[in-house]
């Protein structure tokens, strides 16, 4: 799953790639502000931390109504799976994701 933000937006994409999270902005971005209440940007700038309910309502707004059963058990297993490695808050309410930048 992806979080691609621009200038104005934090847009989510790729729902059904729940084997990676990632969050990709450009140079002069206030990701931050940004992200608003999808989530904050630790204090090295080098993660996120999103909001797994926000995530999740984001996401599952992109998945066919049809498969959204299934693709919310594979989300469990994703946040599972994040626990699991401590890629989650201590309260367990964001998940940690990568910040990439492009030039």
């Amino acid at each position: 799953m992806l979080v691609h933000t621009t200038a104005t937006t934090a847009e989510v994409r790729e729902p059904d790639v729940l084997t990676s999270l990632s969050v990709t902005t450009s140079a002069g971005i206030d990701l931050g502000a940004v992200l608003g209440d999808l989530g904050t940007v630790d204090e090295g700038g080098e993660h996120v931390w999103l909001s797994i309910e926000e995530l999740r309502r984001r996401a599952a707004s992109l998945v066919p109504e049809a498969e959204r059963d299934d693709w919310s058990r594979g989300f469990d297993g994703m946040v599972g799976y994040a626990s699991s490695k401590g890629w989650t808050s201590p309260e367990g309410s964001h998940l940690r994701a990568h910040i990439t930048r492009a030039e």
